[in-house]
């Protein structure tokens, strides 16, 4: 089975790894890794749901990056793939408040700047560590806010976003 998604696809045979390839690095996660979002964060819109589901896969990179990079050039990458991706859904899910003059985009907009500003300073304190120790810390760091974030706004703040969205039938 073929997927494309907005940064890269997802190619996979039964029981093997898959290999998310885009444009920074070739990620390798399981199945369950990829498609392991908890329940509760599904919403029922396509799009958007889609892109969490690639937000978890990085948020699984991050993690699986600390268990295993012997360096901090593996962090770093996964780093500036979250980076990236977590610009492009923000901006999808901006464009798509303002198209259907959603109520509260501007508080959902205000949201989204913090993730993005969380994630700027820990990626900055990341790139400024002295030692390999100091980078892991803040990578774990960095797993722990994303995990946060997503907890708190995709479960609750999305989730009226994504209703609005479908009664509005905006699928992006």
């Amino acid at each position: 089975m073929l997927y494309n998604s907005l940064v890269g696809r997802v190619t996979y045979a039964e029981e093997q790894p898959v290999e998310w390839v885009n444009p920074i690095r070739t990620m390798r996660v399981t199945m369950d890794q990829l498609f392991g979002m908890p329940a509760h964060f599904y919403l029922g819109h396509p799009t958007i749901d889609v892109q969490h589901e690639v937000l978890f896969a990085l948020y699984h990179e991050v993690r699986h990056a600390l268990q295993e990079a012997d360096d901090s050039f593996e962090v770093a990458d996964v780093f500036l793939g979250l980076n990236l991706y977590v610009a492009t859904h923000l901006q999808f899910e901006e464009e798509a408040m303002f198209a259907t003059g959603y109520p509260d985009a501007l508080s959902h907009r205000m949201g989204h700047q913090d993730l993005r500003e969380g994630i700027h300073t820990l990626y900055e304190e990341f790139l400024n560590a002295s030692s390999l120790e100091e980078s892991r810390t803040v990578a774990a760091r960095i797993a722990v806010f994303l995990y946060e974030w997503l907890e708190n706004h995709i479960a609750k703040v999305d989730r009226v976003l994504c209703r609005y969205l479908l009664d509005h039938a905006f699928e992006g």
